[in-house]
């Protein structure tokens, strides 16, 4: 009988012999694998290994340079920082100094010092109230009409008219009064203007059109005969503003004063650098001067204009600073010294005398001082001190009131030895 052949087993009925053969054919795939595996693991070792040893030099060169720049900073580029406050007193010095126009050089000796005369001109201008006040009186026209004679007459200057509401005026001037003319029989009155004022001041004369009566003929013919009347309103009573003699002064004094301000500020735009000028020694002349209003005018306000020329005496700071410096050390201790930098100095004009050229003026000058310190011995005597150690050598040292010092780097305990790296500032308190 034909033997079968199986190519595929259901599961469990796999023959042994068979399955031997597989497993002798599936060995060369087992061992492939784990070759790959064992080559992994060994890759994985490796790196792990150059890893490590990566990490190990890289922290070697890493504690090489700490190391390296820690011994470079402790022994080449330490340093120390000395602040110093010198303790520092006011000196100070007054001398007159002549300031002099004539001179090209100062003579310190004889306290004299250069100068140049500045001039400058200019105009200002202001509006300023009237203070004073006036009591005016009413003026106007009355026409005076004569029914009574044809002869002319001439009437005295201040005849009273008195208007219907009671109020008197008096003729500015005497009067002509024509005579009356006769036509057909009969008198045809005449008449004349005459300008009149009221006999006082106030708004109550300032009446209208009014009848006006003759007063020194009350009680005769003549009252009826003579009579005036006005067609327009008198006018110009009542109380107005006026310019005084004082107004005028008080206005020309203000813009003198704002002239000086004007002048002193162009003169000092005007100078060269390092120059000055004494304030208070300029002299100005009023060239010129006009007003809106003059004395007794009846304005509320007026224009005053005034135009003037000032003059001043410059001189060079430096030799000014030369001189106090030189006043000042004069009285200084043999072991103070003069902080140059604090000098400061005033001038105030004692005698001004600009068309000589000449100026007099009190010249108050001062300083800060202080005791000298010899840096080069400080500096040698705190060289290798340890940081308390050159704190106490400072305090103990006179002239100083405070003192600080800083190391570099932060770990040191003591000052650099070498001189050359001590560093030291003077502050001034």
């Amino acid at each position: 009988m034909p033997k079968k052949v199986i190519d595929i087993f259901p599961p469990g009925t796999f023959p042994s012999g068979d399955k031997d053969q597989r497993q002798r054919n599936d060995s060369p795939k087992r061992t492939f694998v784990q070759r790959e595996e064992q080559s992994v693991l060994e890759g994985k070792k490796e790196r792990e290994k150059r890893s490590f040893s990566s990490r190990k030099t890289l922290i070697l060169i890493t504690v090489l340079l700490f190391l390296t720049g820690f011994a470079y900073l402790h022994f080449f580029a330490a340093k120390a920082k000395v602040e110093i406050w010198l303790a520092t007193e006011v000196a100070s010095a007054r001398s007159s100094v002549t300031v002099d126009a004539n001179v090209t050089a100062p003579s310190f000796d004889q306290r004299i010092i250069p100068g140049r005369i500045l001039l400058a001109e200019s105009s200002v201008s202001g509006d300023f109230e009237a203070t004073g006040s006036v009591l005016k009186k009413a003026e106007g026209v009355v026409r005076l009409y004569n029914s009574y004679t044809t002869r002319a007459e001439t009437w005295l200057q201040g005849t009273r008219f008195v208007s219907s509401e009671g109020k008197l005026f008096l003729s500015k001037d005497r009067i002509q009064v024509p005579g009356a003319a006769i036509k057909n029989g009969k008198l045809t009155s005449s008449f004349v203007d005459v300008p009149v004022v009221a006999a006082e001041g106030g708004e109550e004369y300032n009446i209208g059109p009014s009848n006006f009566s003759i007063a020194a003929f009350r009680g005769t013919a003549k009252f009826t005969s003579y009579h005036g009347e006005s067609s327009s309103p008198m006018t110009g009573g009542g109380t107005f503003a006026q310019v005084t003699k004082d107004n005028l002064e008080q206005a020309m004094n203000a813009l003198l004063e704002k002239a000086k301000a004007a002048s002193e500020s162009d003169l000092a735009k005007g100078l060269a650098e390092g120059s000055d000028f004494i304030r208070g020694s300029q002299q100005v002349e009023i060239l010129e001067t006009n007003s809106s209003a003059k004395e007794g005018d009846t304005v509320e306000n007026f224009e005053f204009v005034i135009k003037t020329k000032a003059s001043v005496m410059a001189f060079e700071k430096r030799d000014v600073e030369a001189l106090a410096e030189e006043l000042l050390a004069a009285g200084l201790a043999p072991e103070k010294v003069l902080h140059q930098e604090s000098i400061t100095f005033k001038l105030s004009p004692e005698a001004v005398n600009l068309p000589d050229g000449r100026i007099v003026a009190q010249l108050d000058a001062s300083a800060k001082v202080y005791r000298e310190v010899d840096l080069n011995a400080l500096k040698t005597a705190l060289a290798g001190k340890f940081l308390e150690e050159s704190r106490v050598l400072l305090s103990s040292k006179p002239g100083i009131s405070r003192s600080e010092v800083k190391l570099f780097p932060f770990w040191l305990k003591k000052v650099p030895k070498q001189v050359d790296r001590l560093e030291v500032d003077l502050r001034f308190e």
